[in-house]
């Protein structure tokens, strides 16, 4: 039988958050929580668990399909992946409330994943790579670091912001990472890439105080945070003439697929970017040079832009 303790759907959706919280989920993970078990409730009304069906999840997915937001002064749809994320918010709560006995049947079982597009993730031709780094000679020299760290291992923004100096061991060629999910995880880094740390440690790197451990710094001595990174990277691909979405994710994306046309192999590379499903990191295959032999080609990343 269920248990009791919970009898309406706001008291569930508050749980789970608190739980989610709880187990350190990033703020990030909590937010599209919040946002997508808001609508859920707005849309089936308080009701009580023991009410709750797979028909309220089919029929949130329809009205999520059918609801539009204005953009630039005009009304546009939500998009199939915006739609696919809410819905899987959704069934990750009717999964755990089943979990946890608060419900007798996993209602989610009954219901379909809502089609998503595919669409495939931008990158940066190396052509545009070659102008950066043209670009970023005479600037600061942490501009370009940050940028190299970015584009020869595919850590992501927040991985990058919380990089401590004791996270890089120059003698194994990794850096360790506290990455999604809450964890820490290794990554390789290449001889370039070390050689540019290393001088950019010893020589510009200048922090406020002896104890300052983060490894990229403001002008201030202190600790780089993510906007601050985020708007650096925003402005040299601008600069750049990137018209793509542009940010530090279209790095990783770069990464991924530059080292697939370099030979990687995918299995490879999902252990790099620490997916835990291949299918993730199969969309990548698609943005690669038909001519590409991984049986020959040897994997030279830190050739990408190569000055």
């Amino acid at each position: 039988m269920a248990r009791k303790e919970l009898i309406n759907l706001k008291d569930a959706i508050e749980l789970y958050i608190q739980t989610s919280e709880a187990e350190l989920k990033s703020w990030k993970t909590i937010y599209g929580y919040e946002d997508a078990l808001k609508l859920f409730l707005g849309f089936c009304g308080n009701i009580p668990l023991e009410d709750l069906n797979e028909d309220h999840m089919r029929s949130f997915v329809i009205h999520e399909a059918a609801r539009r937001r204005t953009v630039n002064g005009e009304e546009v749809e939500y998009s199939t992946e915006t739609i696919y994320k809410r819905y899987k918010v959704v069934k990750t709560l009717v999964r755990w409330l089943h979990e946890r006995k608060f419900i007798d049947e996993d209602i989610s079982q009954y219901t379909r994943n809502p089609k998503r597009d595919v669409t495939l993730p931008e990158v940066l031709s190396e052509d545009q790579i070659k102008k950066v780094f043209r670009l970023l000679k005479g600037r600061d020299y942490r501009d370009q670091v940050i940028f190299e760290t970015f584009l020869y291992t595919g850590i992501r923004l927040g991985e990058l912001a919380e990089l401590k100096i004791d996270d890089l061991n120059f003698e194994t060629g990794r850096m360790k990472v506290f990455g999604k999910g809450r964890r820490y995880e290794t990554v390789p880094m290449g001889p370039m890439l070390m050689r540019d740390l290393k001088s950019y440690i010893d020589r510009h790197r200048q922090p406020a105080f002896p104890a300052e451990q983060a490894v990229f710094l403001n002008k201030t001595g202190t600790k780089l945070e993510q906007r601050g990174v985020q708007m650096m990277i925003k402005r040299l691909l601008k600069q750049a003439g990137v018209t793509k979405k542009v940010g530090p994710h279209i790095l990783r994306h770069t990464f991924a697929t530059h080292y697939l046309r370099r030979g990687g192999s995918i299995e490879a590379l999902r252990k790099i970017l620490r997916h835990s499903n291949i299918l993730v990191t199969a969309k990548y295959t698609h943005l690669m040079d038909e001519d590409v032999d991984s049986d020959y080609v040897r994997i030279a990343i830190e050739r990408l832009g190569k000055r």
